[in-house]
Formats: structure tokens, C-alpha cells, sequence
């Protein structure tokens, strides 16, 4: 099941603003060069974001980057009801080139730079950007774009969130903020699918083993081998979604020396077996026609 390419047109403003009063939120697995928002107002059902799958209900807010896959699919309902939501979108330059390298802009940029995996808000914060984003409609353009800006500000304060999809949908690392582990991480993402051992690693930076493993888990709060373990899951399920390969062929083929090893690992992090999600992914394909 490959992401189909959607072409989004914005009729000369700023950003598209689009408000879903539909029977049904079909299965429809897609992507965009724009980043997205979306607040689902009225409905329930399964979130598709890159790799990672969960439940949503009413007020699930999910602030998505550019050509990440996603499709929300509605649980069946009584006839007559409709599923709503709230979505922005809106392009890297909307405000013009560069104009998001400004100072008074750089939470706003690096929230939408960690966008790229997708970010799920959650607590008191949906509420108070619920609100904002569902009257946006009855405002004028110019009032429009300037609440997108205090919503976009206001979730880049926020500590209530989390990341969705695995790190192998993440791009490249911005060339002008080059972190000492923003090189291992290039490193290790341009070679996961080969054995990279802890030492070669720790090498990059000129550093121990066991010194670099510190600083790993410190700096990004998770051991060497659970992050090289994540890209290799992330790469896995690109397989089992995209593909009709055999799993244990899958396993092989994502970096797993065995498949009780991949197994093992897929379901620490998916929740879930390979073969079930798998199953997942193609029962809501089936149901929805996709």
C-alpha cells in the first residue's frame, strides 16, 4: 500500500483551512509537501501517522510535517451522523522565505521541525487551541493568519505531547544546527540496516564505548541499541504496509539477525506483532476501498 501524493491548492491565501462534516472519514493513506493540523471535533475511530496506529476520539489535535503519510478512518456510526474535524494547512514559506528563521519565530520553527513525525497534543492545551481553531472560519484572512501564528506559539510551549511515527520518517537534520549527536544519528540512520556496533559509533565522535553510551541515553533518552532497534522496526513497517514480502523475509531485510529478535522488539514498541499489523493496516484498506 503506497501513500498517494494529494496536491493541495490554497486560492491565493495564506494557508487552506478546511472544516470535514462528513458521514464517514474514509481509509485514504496520503501525503503533502504541506505541514498539517488537525483537530477532529466530532467522531472516533484509528490514526494512521507514518508508522505508528492508536485509537482517536473527539478533540484529538496531531500536528503533522511535510510528505508524512496519514489518514484518520472513522468507526462505523448510526446513519445520519457526521464526523467532523478542523484542518489546517499550510506550506514551509507561507509567510514568505525565510521569514520563519526569524528570532520571533525560532519556537514556532522548531516545533514544526519536530513535526516531521508527527506530534499528538493532549491536556488543558487542546482545549484552549479547540477553541481557537474552530472559530477560525469566522474570522477575516488577515485575522486568520494572525490566531494561526498564537496557535503555532502556543504548542511550542507546551510540554504535553508526544512524537508518533518512528525516526526513519524523520528528514534530514537542518545543515545550518549541527549537533554532536545529529552526526551519530546520520550516521547510524544512513547505515542501520548493516550491523553498527556500538564502538563504530562512539568513534564518530571520538569517544569510548562506554562513555558514549552514557551520552547517548542522556542526550536523547534512549540506549544506542533501543534507537538503532527503532529505525529498524520504522523501516519494517514501511515493508509489511508497502509490501507483500514474507515477514521473516521483512525481518531480514530491516536488520534483525533472527526473527524471534525482531519479533520480540516489533511488539516492545508497536504494541502489536507484525502479522497483526499487517492485518491492521489491510482490513481498514479493504473496508474503506483503498
Amino acid at each position: 500500500m503506497r501513500a498517494a501524493f494529494q496536491k493541495l491548492t490554497y486560492e491565493g491565501r495564506f494557508f487552506r483551512l478546511l472544516r470535514r462534516a462528513d458521514a464517514a472519514f474514509e481509509f485514504y493513506w496520503h501525503y503533502h509537501p504541506e505541514y498539517e493540523l488537525t483537530l477532529i471535533t466530532g467522531s472516533q475511530g484509528r490514526r494512521f501517522i507514518g508508522d505508528h496506529i492508536d485509537n482517536y476520539d473527539s478533540g484529538d489535535l496531531v500536528l503533522m510535517g511535510p510528505n508524512l503519510p496519514h489518514t484518520w478512518c472513522s468507526s462505523p456510526a448510526p446513519a445520519g451522523t457526521k464526523h467532523e474535524a478542523v484542518v489546517v494547512q499550510f506550506a514551509e514559506d507561507f509567510l514568505g522565505a525565510g521569514r520563519l528563521d526569524a528570532t520571533e519565530l525560532h519556537p514556532v520553527r522548531e516545533l514544526l521541525d519536530r513535526s516531521a513525525r508527527g506530534i499528538h497534543f493532549r491536556g488543558v492545551l487542546v482545549r484552549e487551541v479547540g477553541e481557537r481553531m474552530t472559530q477560525l472560519h469566522q474570522r477575516s484572512p488577515l485575522a486568520q493568519l494572525g490566531e494561526l501564528l498564537l496557535i503555532l506559539d502556543r504548542l511550542s510551549r507546551s510540554d504535553e505531547c508526544e512524537g508518533l511515527s518512528s525516526r526513519t520518517f524523520v528528514p534530514q537534520l537542518r545543515p545550518d544546527v549541527v549537533h554532536p549527536i545529529d552526526r551519530v544519528c546520520r550516521f547510524v540512520n544512513e547505515r542501520f540496516l548493516e550491523p553498527v556496533p556500538l564502538g563504530q559509533a562512539a568513534r564518530v565522535l571520538g569517544m569510548s564505548p562506554s562513555s558514549f553510551s552514557r551520552y547517548f541515553r542522556r542526550t536523547t533518552g534512549k540506549t544506542f541499541t533501543g534507537y538503532l532497534n527503532e529505525l529498524r522496526v520504522g523501516h519494517a513497517c514501511r515493508l509489511l504496509m508497502e509490501t507483500e514480502r514474507g515477514i521473516a523475509d521483512i525481518a531480514g531485510a530491516s536488520g534483525f539477525p533472527n526473527l524471534s529478535h525482531f519479533n520480540r522488539f516489533f511488539l516492545r514498541l508497536k504494541k502489536m506483532r507484525p502479522s497483526e499489523y499487517r492485518r491492521e493496516v489491510r482490513r481498514y484498506q479493504r473496508v474503506r476501498g483503498a
